[in-house]
């Protein structure tokens, strides 16, 4: 979209000039050189903004499965552990599971971080003796 604007500009900067406006040709030169110029960090970081949930194509699917009790402190600490290593949340749900456990689900987003620190904090998390089983899979309908 800007280089189409860019080359609408071009035209009226090369129709003021080829009818003998040079002054509103040269201004009109500036403003396009300096919208391109100082608007280029702002659409960088319009770039860097997460789509939205509903947009999402592909993700990781994340599933712990713990005790009934620990469900809470456990979501707690997914959500900071993610934070911590800058996925986003797209959803995540509760179930109950069979003799008192839960199951909690996260769907991110994929990252440019790969799924390594992921499968770090799937390490982890076995190592908790409040998670019983901790998974991940790619997941496309997310």
């Amino acid at each position: 979209m800007n280089t189409a604007a860019t080359l609408w500009c071009s035209a009226a900067v090369g129709a003021c000039v080829g009818s003998d406006m040079l002054a509103e040709g040269i201004l009109l030169t500036f403003f396009i050189i300096a919208g391109n110029t100082l608007l280029r960090p702002i659409v960088r970081a319009i770039d860097r903004i997460p789509l939205q949930q509903k947009s999402m194509e592909a993700g990781y699917a994340l599933r712990v499965l713990t005790c009934r009790q620990s469900v809470q402190e456990m979501t707690q600490l997914l959500k900071a552990r993610l934070e911590d290593a800058d996925y986003t949340i797209g959803r995540l749900s509760l179930s109950e599971e069979e003799e008192e456990q839960a199951a909690i689900c996260v769907s991110l987003m994929v990252s440019s971080n790969g799924s390594e620190p992921l499968e770090t904090l799937i390490s982890t998390l076995m190592q908790d003796s409040r998670v019983s089983e901790a998974s991940l899979s790619l997941n496309a309908d997310s």
